[in-house]
């Protein structure tokens, strides 16, 4: 949550914080679902999820896929050595979410269907109404420029963006932060791929199959809008901003996390030395702030008139 630029994102109206807030419902729901056997709270958590997701932005719809495949294979059991479906229980409170959801959602996409010729979604209209104004789409692709050149930046600037840029994504923060944050963010990932847990030996179970479903589905979730974002800065506008990827934020920072309470399993950190590290990180992020805050964003506002 103290990431820059989510922070910033919450600071004016638009989807991005509605659709933060869905993925963190439908999270939420989909785990307290595993450990209560999808109470009627936890698919009422899933459920306004599946709704907000739905109507705020198109980029974290892999999560409503997402949550389909994990709530359909829970009720995948293993009796006697058998595989059988919880048919009975995955129909009651499966139909009654979906009713729910296509009771929230379906008059949005009508009204769409009506109102412009069909496209229910809206992204074709949207495309002819910047046709009719005359506005040509100058692009990567248009120009014939590679993504993976150097001089584009495409990759670097969105990484940038995703961790702090402000105004229409041209306010930038000092390289410290932008270091700092890489730095947490490459030591997190490596700890989840180089550090095993011996759990993870085991043989496997119902549980540990879900489990392993349940990160494939979050890995998923965080690579789906990444390849959005990038077919969007190729083919429709030199807009690579970091926010077109926050909805996979929360998976992410859980593996950073875990990757580096797996590093502090690994060297057996004592509890006062993570305490230490914990405190320092703290005050390196609040540092980080205070620089964006007032080194940075305040005096090009200031220079801007905009306060």
């Amino acid at each position: 949550m103290f990431l820059p630029q989510s922070l910033f994102m919450h600071t004016y109206v638009n989807p991005d914080s509605m659709c933060m807030l869905s993925t963190a419902l439908m999270i939420y729901g989909l785990i307290c679902g595993y450990e209560d056997d999808f109470s009627w709270r936890s698919c009422a958590l899933l459920t306004y999820g599946v709704v907000l997701s739905a109507l705020s932005y198109y980029n974290a719809y892999g999560y409503i896929l997402g949550c389909i495949v994990l709530f359909g294979l829970y009720f995948l059991k293993t009796t006697d050595g058998c595989r059988t479906f919880a048919w009975k229980p995955f129909l009651k409170k499966g139909i009654l979410i979906s009713v729910v959801v296509l009771l929230c959602i379906s008059w949005y996409f009508i009204r769409n269907y009506i109102l412009y010729d069909g496209d229910f979604i809206g992204l074709a209209t949207k495309e002819n109404f910047i046709k009719s104004f005359g506005m040509a789409r100058d692009t990567y692709q248009s120009r014939g420029i590679s993504l993976l050149l150097r001089e584009t930046d495409c990759f670097k600037i969105m990484l940038n963006s995703f961790i702090a840029a402000y105004g229409s994504a041209l306010i930038q923060t000092g390289t410290v932060v932008y270091r700092e944050f890489k730095l947490l963010f490459a030591v997190g990932i490596l700890g989840v791929v180089l550090c095993r847990d011996k759990r993870e030996k085991k043989p496997l179970s119902d549980r540990s199959w879900l489990r392993i479903l349940f990160h494939i589905v979050m890995a998923f979730c965080m690579i789906m809008p990444l390849l959005l974002t990038v077919h969007y800065a190729y083919t429709i506008d030199f807009q690579a901003q970091g926010r077109y990827v926050m909805p996979g934020l929360l998976p992410f920072m859980y593996y950073v996390t875990r990757g580096w309470e797996k590093w502090w399993e690994r060297f057996r950190v004592p509890f006062k030395g993570v305490q230490a590290l914990c405190v320092l990180l703290a005050a390196g992020i609040v540092v980080a702030l205070l620089i964006i805050v007032f080194v940075c964003a305040l005096p090009i506002y200031l220079q801007t008139s905009v306060l």
